[in-house]
């Protein structure tokens, strides 16, 4: 993995509300937070592994996708806006990389859906299925 993603300008965590903004669990309360930092760290990810660092940071300085990744559908209107029909090849990347980043299987075997909030709901609501279940098969520590 790239170190200079780790250093870099643009902040690592997020606050606000859209449909992917996740509601405190008694049960897993850092799991909101970890999921939004995973879908931030897919995004700029999958955006220097196919366009480089240098085209990640204007995207990120002109266009501040890194503060989207909690709105998914304002992030998909603006990566359609930048990159036209091509934006779903990097919408595709990005949700590969979620996947990967969460240990979730992703079924690449069909057609990509092109709808990017409907893969970050799938990946979020599996992604906490399998905190909660870590935490029970932990005892419920953290």
């Amino acid at each position: 993995m790239d170190s200079s993603r780790t250093s870099s300008k643009w902040p690592r965590n997020h606050q606000g509300h859209s449909e992917l903004s996740l509601s405190e669990n008694a049960t897993a309360p850092h799991a909101p937070q970890s999921f939004l930092k995973a879908v931030h760290d897919s995004l700029v990810d999958g955006i220097q592994h196919l366009l480089g660092k240098s085209t990640l940071d204007v995207l990120i300085e002109n266009y501040h996708l890194d503060k989207l990744t909690n709105a998914p559908q304002e992030l998909h209107d603006q990566l359609s806006h930048i990159f036209g029909s091509s934006a779903v090849v990097l919408e595709r990347i990005i949700v590969k990389e979620l996947y990967n980043t969460c240990n979730l299987n992703y079924d690449d075997t069909g057609p990509f859906n092109f709808n990017l909030a409907d893969h970050l709901n799938v990946a979020r609501r599996q992604f906490m299925i399998k905190t909660v279940w870590r935490l029970k098969d932990n005892g419920g520590a953290n």
